[in-house]
């Protein structure tokens, strides 16, 4: 007799969407300005949030944050398109606001953004979080800040592959296309990361960039072979939760990550008052 043994295996974990912010230039304004532009930070990201209809995201946000300048929400990747369009355009647009509001010498708020996707699996360290910092610290997307800086914009954006095939090539967002992105390599230092990305600045376009970065902008400077091995970034708190949970996921620690209740499998949808 042929005895069938039952094993349990569990779902893979559901792709969550990233977007990380990082704070440029704080070595020039000084530890003492931080507590303040990261303040001004939270306001402007809040007002944009709501405006671009993600106001439950934020109000619900899942937020890693490391030193202060850097903050990184989890949400449903049902909820990416409106994070590229209108958000980005309505984040730049507030910055352009917030840094010509007076006095002319209050610090200027630039930052670095990146937009990625994965899994957040309870029994591994979660690499999407350590790619998505890592595509906010590539080279390319650095360069693409100091372009915007020139042109008057005050925002860097950097996405993965795989959230530019499917929201920006699948024609999920109306503002942007693909005529709006240059492909870049996403590289940083002489880390072990590298991966084929798409650089976005508002009021700059691709051939612009490409022309400023020639490094960068070259064909096929971005099929470049991806690591098989990427260091684990810096020491990470995940707290709160996104949307509404009914069950409370175990807590997940390891060596650099310390993460609270999580489980995106329980959120439920929004219901289109994110605005208010």
């Amino acid at each position: 007799m042929c005895t069938l043994a039952l094993v349990d295996h569990q779902d893979p974990a559901p792709d969550l969407t990233l977007f990380v912010v990082d704070i440029e230039e704080l070595s020039e304004a000084g530890e003492t300005a931080l507590p303040g532009l990261r303040d001004k930070l939270d306001r402007v990201l809040g007002s944009v949030f709501i405006q671009s209809g993600l106001g439950g995201i934020w109000t619900d946000r899942t937020l890693v944050e490391d030193t202060g300048a850097r903050c990184v929400i989890l949400m449903p990747t049902t909820r990416s398109c409106a994070l590229m369009d209108p958000l980005i355009h309505n984040l730049d647009e507030a910055l352009h606001r917030e840094n010509h509001a007076p006095p002319a010498d209050r610090l200027q708020l630039r930052i670095r953004a990146s937009i990625h996707r994965g899994p957040l699996p309870e029994s591994r360290l979660p690499s999407a979080i350590n790619h998505a910092c890592r595509y906010v610290d590539s080279d390319a997307v650095r360069a693409g800040l100091d372009v915007a800086i020139e042109q008057g914009s005050h925002t860097a954006l950097i996405i993965s592959d795989e959230v530019y095939r499917q929201v920006v090539v699948g024609e999920c967002v109306t503002r942007l296309s693909t005529r709006d992105f240059l492909e870049v390599p996403a590289t940083v230092g002489n880390r072990t990361f590298s991966r084929s990305a798409w650089l976005h600045v508002p009021r700059v376009g691709p051939r612009s960039l490409a022309d400023r970065l020639p490094a960068f902008g070259r064909p096929g400077a971005a099929h470049t072979e991806p690591s098989r091995h990427v260091p684990a970034g810096p020491f990470m708190c995940v707290t709160g939760q996104v949307g509404t949970a009914t069950n409370k996921a175990k807590q997940v620690q390891s060596a650099q990550y310390n993460f609270g209740p999580l489980n995106p499998s329980t959120w439920q949808p929004h219901t289109g008052q994110e605005h208010q």
